[in-house]
C-alpha cells in the first residue's frame, strides 16, 4: 500500500508554489535525441543541436526541456549504470544554460531496453525528471492582463507505447525489422494499457486549465515516414477533443511539423464553440529523414508546414506565452533560426449566414476566450464584404470611440449570394494588443479581386469570358469527354467562381486542354472561335501579375509595406501593357488604391520603410507621423 501511494504521488507534479510571470515562462521540446548506438554515441547533427540548445537557452531562459521520446537508440539502455546515460545526455547538454529540469517520456526505442531504468535514474540525476511511464505537470502563470487571476498551464505527458497496447506495439516492431536478431520483451501488459487509458481519462476530465498540452512519442497525424498513427486516431484523438485539448506534442518522424484541425464541440446553450486542435511534431534531435511520404494520408487542409532539412542539423520547439496570453511557438532549426513564430487566438469557420451581428459573436466569443477586452484591439482587417465592415460597426458599439473604418461597396457585396470559405475566415482578422481607436484595414487580395470585377464588367471581354465558362461547363458535364482526359491523365476544366485568381485559372486550364477540346468537338459551334482563343491568352497574360500579387499577399510573413510592395509592382506591370483591357483594369485598380492605401496604418507603416517612403506626399507624411506619436502615447500608458 505503501508503494502504492508513492506511485501516485509522482505522476502528479505540482509546480504552484511558484506563480511564474507570462513574460518569462517558456520552455523547450525535442525528441528523438538518442544518438547512435556505437561511440561516441552521438550523432554529428545532434551535437550541433546541443550548442545551439544551449544558446537558445541562453538569450530565452526556459524553465524546463522536454524529450518526447526514443532517448537512447536503437534499444534504449540496459539498466541504471548504462553508460549511455553519460555519454548522451549529461555529456552532450552540459552548458549550464541547460542545468534546468529535462522531463522526459519513452519511445517505442526506449522500450526495447528497461524504461524502467530510466524512471529510475531520475533519483541519480539533477536534471532528469522521469517520475512515472505517465503523469502530468501543472503551472501557475500570471495573466499578462487579470494579474488577480493567474492563468493555469497543464502538461499531461502519456507514453503512446503503452496506451496503443502490447500487441500493437510488437506488431510494429516487427514491421519496422529493428534488427532481425532482436527479441523484443515489454515488461508490461493489456491491464497496464487499460490502467492508463482509465488515469488519462480522469486527469483530462478533472482538468480546469486555461492550457493543456498532451506530449506523447507516436505522432496522431504526420506526413513523415511513419504517417498517422491508426491506433492514436481512433482512441486518443477523440478523447483530446472532447477535453478541448489546445495541442498534442510529439517526436517518432525525424522532422518538425505543424498540422491543425477545425472541430466543433457540443452544443452549449444552443450555442455551438468553434475550436482548432493542433499537432506538433519534433523528432529531429538527432537524426533527420527529409522524405514526406504521408502526404496525402492526412485530411485536407490540416498540412500546416514541414522541415527536415539536412543542412539545418534538426531543430526543436519554444513554447510560451506572449502579451495577449495565447500560445506562442517557435520552430527552431539546429542554426538557431527561428523558422515559425505562431501567435494564433482563433480560426473560425462560420458555418450561419454571416451576418454583420453573427461575425461580430464570433469576433467577441474568441476574445473572451482568451480573456482579452476588446478595448486593446488595435485593428481588425477586413475584406471588403458589407457584412464584415457592419461586424466592426457593431464591434465598436462596445467601446466608447468612433471607429475608423470605411464605407462597405454595397453595390458588389450581397451578404445572401457572397460566398466565403475558411482560407477567408483565415486572413480576416488580425489584432494586435493597444487601446483605442479601432481602426480597419481591407484586404489587399480581396480589393484586388473586386477591381478586376470592376474592369471585366467595363469591358466587352465579358462576353468572351461568359463563352468560355459555357464550354467549361459542358466540358464538365459531358461524360465521355471527362472518361477521355482520366486516360491521357489531363486535369479537369475549372469554373470561375468567388476564388481568387479563379479566372485565369480558368482560362489558363482551358488553354492547356484547347488541342483535345478541338479534337473532341466536330462542329464550330461546339466550341470558341479563333478570334476567341486569341483574346484568351491575351486576357491570361494580362491577369498574371494579380495572380503573383494574389498569391504573395497570401504568404505567411508579410509585413504591412510587403503587401503595398506586391500591389505597386502589380500595378506596373499593367500599366506598361498597351492593351485596352489592361489600361482598364490599371485604372479600376488605382480607384481601389484610394481605399485601401489610405489609411493611417498603411501610410504609418510606409513611412518607415526607407524602401518607399519617398512616395508619400507630403500630406501622406504629417498623417503618418501623427499616428505614430498617437500610437507611441498609447503604448506608453498601456
Amino acid at each position: 500500500m505503501i508503494l502504492f501511494l508513492i506511485f501516485l504521488l509522482v505522476m502528479d507534479i505540482k509546480c504552484e508554489e511558484h506563480i511564474y510571470d507570462s513574460n518569462n515562462f517558456s520552455f523547450l521540446t525535442m525528441g528523438d535525441t538518442g544518438g547512435i548506438p556505437r561511440y561516441p554515441y552521438t550523432s554529428h547533427s545532434g551535437r550541433v543541436l546541443a550548442k545551439t540548445l544551449s544558446n537558445w537557452a541562453l538569450k530565452s531562459s526556459p524553465k524546463f526541456v522536454i524529450l518526447l521520446g526514443d532517448n537512447f537508440y536503437d534499444k534504449g539502455v540496459k539498466s541504471l549504470s548504462d553508460s549511455r546515460f553519460q555519454s548522451s545526455f549529461e555529456d552532450l547538454y552540459s552548458n549550464d544554460t541547460l542545468n534546468i529540469p529535462w522531463y522526459v517520456i519513452a519511445g517505442n526505442h526506449d522500450h526495447l531496453g528497461s524504461v524502467q531504468a530510466q524512471i529510475s535514474y531520475t533519483s541519480l540525476s539533477r536534471r532528469w525528471k522521469y517520475p512515472h511511464f505517465y503523469y502530468q505537470l501543472s503551472f501557475k502563470i500570471k495573466h499578462p492582463l487579470h494579474e488577480e487571476k493567474p492563468l493555469n498551464f497543464q502538461i499531461v505527458a502519456v507514453d503512446t507505447v503503452i496506451l496503443c497496447g502490447k500487441k500493437y506495439y510488437l506488431d510494429l516492431e516487427n514491421q519496422n525489422k529493428i534488427e532481425t536478431n532482436t527479441i523484443i520483451r515489454v515488461d508490461w501488459d493489456d491491464q497496464d494499457t487499460d490502467k492508463h487509458w482509465d488515469w488519462l481519462k480522469s486527469i483530462l476530465s478533472k482538468s480546469s486549465a486555461d492550457f493543456i498540452l498532451v506530449i506523447g512519442h507516436y505522432p496522431i497525424y504526420s506526413i513523415g515516414h511513419h504517417g498517422p498513427d491508426k491506433c492514436l486516431i481512433k482512441k486518443l484523438r477523440p478523447l483530446l477533443i472532447k477535453h478541448r485539448v489546445n495541442a498534442y506534442i510529439s517526436g517518432h518522424d525525424h522532422d518538425q511539423q505543424h498540422l491543425s484541425e477545425n472541430y466543433v464541440t457540443q452544443p452549449i446553450n444552443n450555442l455551438t464553440i468553434p475550436n482548432e486542435m493542433h499537432y506538433f511534431v519534433f523528432g529531429s534531435g538527432s537524426r533527420i529523414d527529409p522524405k514526406s511520404p504521408h502526404k496525402n494520408s492526412i485530411p485536407p487542409n490540416m498540412f500546416k508546414y514541414f522541415q527536415a532539412d539536412v543542412d539545418k542539423f534538426g531543430g526543436f520547439g519554444s513554447f510560451g506565452l506572449d502579451s495577449n496570453a495565447s500560445l506562442k511557438i517557435n520552430f527552431v532549426d539546429g542554426l538557431g533560426k527561428s523558422i515559425i513564430n505562431l501567435r494564433t487566438l482563433g480560426i473560425v469557420e462560420l458555418k450561419e449566414r454571416c451576418t454583420g451581428e453573427y461575425i461580430k459573436e464570433n469576433i467577441l466569443k474568441t476574445l473572451l476566450k482568451f480573456k482579452i477586452n476588446i478595448q486593446q484591439i488595435y485593428t481588425i482587417t477586413s475584406d471588403n464584404g458589407c457584412n464584415f465592415l457592419r461586424a466592426i460597426k457593431l464591434l465598436q458599439s462596445e467601446t466608447d470611440y468612433d471607429i475608423r473604418s470605411e464605407s462597405a461597396d454595397e453595390e458588389n457585396m450581397d451578404v445572401n449570394v457572397y460566398k466565403y470559405d475558411i482560407d477567408d475566415i483565415q486572413n480576416t482578422f488580425l489584432s494586435t494588443i493597444i487601446s483605442y481607436p479601432i481602426y480597419s484595414v481591407r484586404c489587399a487580395a480581396h480589393t484586388l479581386q473586386l477591381a478586376l470585377q470592376d474592369a471585366i464588367k467595363l469591358s466587352p471581354i465579358v462576353e468572351t469570358i461568359a463563352k468560355a465558362r459555357s464550354l467549361n461547363l459542358k466540358l464538365r458535364h459531358h461524360p465521355t469527354y471527362q472518361k477521355l482526359l482520366k486516360n491521357m491523365k489531363l486535369p479537369k476544366p475549372v469554373l470561375d467562381c468567388h476564388r481568387w485568381h479563379s479566372t485565369h485559372d480558368m482560362l489558363e486550364r482551358l488553354i492547356l486542354l484547347k488541342p483535345n477540346i478541338e479534337d473532341f468537338f466536330t462542329e464550330q459551334s461546339d466550341y470558341l472561335l479563333t478570334e476567341d482563343w486569341k483574346e484568351i491568352i491575351t486576357i491570361v497574360e494580362i491577369l498574371k501579375p494579380l495572380k503573383i500579387a494574389t498569391k504573395q499577399f497570401q504568404s505567411e510573413q508579410l509585413t504591412l509595406t510587403d503587401f503595398y510592395a506586391a500591389w505597386l509592382r502589380c500595378c506596373i506591370e499593367l500599366e506598361k501593357n498597351p492593351n485596352h483591357f489592361a489600361q482598364l483594369l490599371y485604372s479600376c485598380l488605382k480607384n481601389r488604391e484610394e481605399r485601401f492605401i489610405k489609411n493611417e496604418i498603411l501610410l504609418a507603416a510606409i513611412y518607415l520603410d526607407p524602401r518607399y517612403k519617398v512616395l508619400l506626399s507630403d500630406d501622406d507624411k504629417i498623417c503618418a507621423k501623427k499616428h505614430l506619436v498617437n500610437l507611441w502615447r498609447r503604448i506608453l500608458k498601456a
